[in-house]
């Protein structure tokens, strides 16, 4: 069981600092305010958590500003119903999946220092993934003339 537990940590750990580099050379505003609070708190043990909790809920008003954006972009009603049930769908599928990276990072009990940071990341990397597709959904969505 322990090392069952110890390759989910590693797979969880191996897609957040692949998808870090994204993040680092970005240069989108959100993440910029990432990067330099990562800069600015190196050495403090729970710094990725600190930086997380101040982007996540910037990251989450982006996603649904782009939303809405896209709810009023959509002329026909039964688009705009098959999008709102797709939303309601991620944030559904975002809990369970929250709740999954958490019991993946702390498996029966055995943490560590670096759990807290994997498991944070995680949470970033997938609202800031909802976001940009958002974001891509609207500025790619083209009514029909």
């Amino acid at each position: 069981m322990r090392y069952l537990i110890l390759k989910c940590c590693l797979l969880l750990s191996f897609q957040c600092f692949s998808q870090v580099d994204d993040i680092e050379t970005s240069n989108r505003p959100l993440d910029s305010t990432f990067m330099a609070c990562q800069r600015g708190k190196i050495k403090y043990n729970g710094s990725t958590g600190v930086c997380v909790e101040e982007v996540l809920p910037e990251w989450d008003k982006y996603l649904n500003k782009n939303y809405q954006l896209l709810l009023k972009k959509i002329a026909l009603h039964k688009n705009k119903e098959v999008l709102k049930k797709s939303q309601l769908a991620w944030i559904k599928y975002r809990d369970i999946e929250f709740q999954n990276i958490g019991n993946m990072a702390y498996g029966e009990g055995e943490t560590g220092s670096f759990h807290p940071a994997v498991t944070a990341l995680s949470y970033l990397i997938f609202v800031r993934s909802r976001a940009l597709e958002m974001e891509a959904y609207y500025k790619g969505y083209q009514l029909k003339e």
